[in-house]
């Protein structure tokens, strides 16, 4: 996240702050965890025994292999996997927009923004404390929410988690 932050406060600046621009930037700074979910089921597929059994009858690397067995297995798999991790991804984005607000670039001021109430009641601290307490009360429920959603649906799509529920 630190890594994240110092680089989007640049180019926000640079560019300006908009609500496309924050999204524009957290899809590119956020995809590559979504490749490696998918590199490392892609890998263990290929060293699946089924895969093997199709090259020794005598499938092609390309049309038997990838095209028949890894890209429906890894479909299938990264669907669940993606679900699961994407509903624990969004509590991170939500994280990192809400700072980028409370830091001043992030969305405009116009929208409301949980990072720029929080940041409205900087100064009011003493006096009215709620009004920076409840923004990050909201940030925190919505958070967690999605972690455990991501939970849920990990243990819901998992086939290994799933043997163990039916024991």
């Amino acid at each position: 996240m630190p890594c994240l932050l110092v680089s989007l406060v640049p180019v926000v600046i640079v560019f300006g702050q908009s609500l496309e621009l924050i999204i524009v930037l957290l899809i590119l700074f956020g995809w590559d965890n979504f490749a490696r979910v998918v590199r490392a089921e892609t890998l263990t597929l290929r060293e699946s025994d089924y895969v093997s059994y199709a090259r020794i009858q005598g499938a092609s690397q390309a049309r038997g292999s990838l095209f028949a067995n890894i890209l429906p297995g890894s479909v299938r798999s990264c669907s669940t996997e993606s679900t699961s991790y994407g509903s624990l991804r969004v509590g991170s984005l939500i994280l990192t927009e809400s700072t980028l607000s409370f830091l001043g670039v992030g969305v405009p001021p116009t929208p409301t923004a949980w990072g720029i109430m929080a940041a409205d009641g900087r100064q009011h601290l003493s006096r009215a404390w709620w009004i920076s307490t409840m923004p990050g009360i909201a940030i925190f429920l919505v958070v967690m929410g999605f972690n455990f959603l991501g939970d849920w649906l990990r243990d819901w799509f998992d086939p290994r988690l799933r043997q163990l529920r039916v024991q």
